[in-house]
């Protein structure tokens, strides 16, 4: 049976309708769906997202090794005072509030490191110098000597058996090699042997 040309119309305008509700309902409803979906399981997705980008940086560990010296003779408040290792008689002194007017600073090294347990006598006008004493010395006021890393030409020559050669030849040594370690070092120096240095052993001393 044919049917009438109207009804093919409007049998083509409902299938129109019919496909274009179908194309509605499953294709953009989906992806309506889907991404509402999305933010109702996961509504911090977002935030953390962002948080991801903030980096957690460890802070500096600034714990520092200190060490314990006592700080003696002419300075402003003699005691015992904790510094950071590494750090010099200069920085010990000023932490003793500096020196006093009668301080003879022509014998001290403020250049040399501080170690754990170290006594650091500044010595008056007049007065014998006292190296500082380093873990494991005594301190004697009374006790002097000669330091073989800060003595002058002068000064070396007081001990018993060096002359102007052989006093030469330590600083000559000294600034060579750098300074003393052990008080047997100075047999590396030429001219001072096993017996030069029983002589003057009671008589030297180092940093």
């Amino acid at each position: 049976m044919t049917l009438p040309k109207k009804h093919w119309i409007i049998l083509g305008f409902i299938s129109i309708v019919v496909c274009g509700f179908l194309i509605y309902t499953n294709v953009l409803f989906p992806q309506v769906e889907t991404s509402a979906q999305v933010e109702e399981d996961f509504p911090f997705a977002e935030k953390q997202e962002d948080s991801s980008l903030t980096l957690d940086v460890p802070q500096k560990d600034s714990t520092s090794t200190q060490i314990v010296v006592d700080v003696k003779g002419e300075v402003q408040k003699p005691g015992i005072y904790k510094l950071e290792e590494g750090l010099r008689v200069q920085d010990a002194i000023e932490k003793a509030s500096g020196v006093t007017k009668e301080a003879d600073m022509n014998h001290v090294n403020l250049a040399t490191k501080v170690v754990d347990e170290m006594v650091i006598y500044i010595p008056a006008i007049g007065e014998e110098p006292v190296v500082p004493m380093s873990t494991g010395g005594s301190m004697d006021p009374n006790k002097s000597g000669v330091n073989l890393n800060t003595a002058t030409l002068e000064e070396l020559q007081t001990l018993n058996g060096i002359g102007p050669s052989k006093a030469q030849a330590i600083v000559t040594y000294r600034e060579e090699n750098g300074p003393f370690k052990t008080i047997e070092d100075i047999l590396q120096v030429s001219g001072i042997g096993e017996k030069s240095l029983e002589k003057i052993k009671t008589e030297i001393l180092i940093n």
